[in-house]
């Protein structure tokens, strides 16, 4: 039998041949066939077996507002599409695609992440806490696998599929099948890790639980250089909630050695 790598480049390469059929199609005017065609394409796209490595953390830069305070409460993702709630206009270029791509792409969500590494140098990344962190008034939350096989999470009839960001300079024709993880090299910095949500002829965006819809779970917040004093309470207080008992705080702080001439950050724990 295949291996799992083998399965899913197997896969992988059924799935975009439907994209490509879809394409073909679209080019001879058979419009209903190529909208079946791409909605194959993304249903096949979450069948891929995932070959992840479990010990890899993800970082979410999140301002602290309402919409972040529910969200550790309900212990949920927001997931909404790539093509109208993004910061970067050619993030998924979809308009480089057939009006029925486009209308199939309305049902397709995202949810995206940076991989963290083993010396932080993402968490400390000023880029990073400017863009998505308000400022270094926000917070950088810390996700990890929970401890459930992934194969009870990933079923047959998963509506999820994990992907890191493809950079490129340019679209080519043979890059189109990638188009939901597409961004410019401009954004490599930010080494962009994916899930793909679909489901067939849902549009509304969506809220999926972490250890019940997806295999995460939160183990770490850091609190910005300039986050309030108000805001590091109110979500220092949720660790009183069963699913947030483990986590550890962080804060970022200048680094001690030479702090001005350097632009140095350091990340360091909560007492």
């Amino acid at each position: 039998g295949y291996g799992k790598r083998e399965e899913a480049n197997i896969i992988e390469l059924v799935a975009k041949a439907y994209f490509n059929k879809g394409s073909v199609l679209d080019e001879l005017g058979k419009y209903d066939e190529a909208k079946e065609s791409y909605k194959i394409f993304f249903s096949l796209l979450k069948k891929i077996p995932q070959d992840i490595n479990t010990t890899q953390q993800y970082y979410r830069f999140r301002k602290c507002n309402d919409h972040t305070l529910q969200s550790l409460i309900n212990n949920n993702l927001y997931f909404a599409n790539p093509h109208h709630a993004y910061n970067d206009p050619f993030d998924c270029p979809i308009d480089q695609s057939s009006d029925n791509f486009q209308e199939i792409f309305q049902f397709v969500k995202t949810c995206c992440f940076s991989k963290a590494d083993k010396d932080k140098k993402m968490i400390i990344n000023p880029l990073m806490w400017g863009h998505y962190g308000d400022s270094h008034q926000g917070i950088c939350i810390t996700y990890a696998y929970d401890d459930t096989p992934l194969e009870q999470h990933h079923k047959q009839d998963s509506k999820y599929a994990f992907t890191d960001a493809k950079y490129v300079d340019k679209i080519s024709f043979n890059e189109l099948a990638d188009i939901y993880r597409l961004k410019s090299t401009y954004w490599a910095y930010e080494e962009e890790w994916r899930i793909i949500y679909y489901q067939e002829d849902n549009k509304d965006d969506v809220f999926l639980t972490l250890q019940h819809d997806i295999p995460l779970k939160i183990t770490e917040i850091t609190f910005g250089l300039h986050c309030p004093e108000s805001s590091k309470k109110a979500i220092m207080a949720l660790k009183q909630l069963d699913h947030l008992k483990d986590i550890t705080f962080y804060e970022m702080q200048k680094a001690e050695d030479n702090q001005y001439a350097n632009f140095a950050l350091q990340h360091v724990e909560i007492e």
